[in-house]
């Protein structure tokens, strides 16, 4: 899953089938970028904030795969080991690519 930024609209869900490589791409600055409630900006600038319950049902409006909930949860359990989740669980730490 990719979450793209931009400054010229708010975050959008690339690649929702894929749930094996979750991070954000910014095409500008990050300071410039436009947030949502499925993306703000992280703990550092290298990082944003993803809302898991947005972005799993962003996810189910574009896969048609009944695996897919359970793809996503396991992706999400991934997360939390690595300890990847904030405080809550509701938000994972994604990397920015540039």
């Amino acid at each position: 899953m990719i979450v793209e930024l931009s400054d010229d609209g708010p975050p959008k869900l690339l690649e929702a089938d894929r749930l094996d490589q979750l991070h954000a791409v910014c095409t500008g600055e990050v300071s410039a970028a436009r947030f949502d409630d499925l993306c703000q900006p992280g703990p550092d600038p290298e990082h944003v904030w993803i809302d898991v319950g947005s972005l799993r049902d962003r996810g189910l409006a574009y896969v048609d795969d009944p695996t897919y909930p359970e793809r996503f949860d396991a992706m999400i359990a991934y997360a939390q080991r690595k300890g990847w989740l904030d405080a809550d669980g509701k938000r994972v730490r994604a990397h920015i690519e540039r």
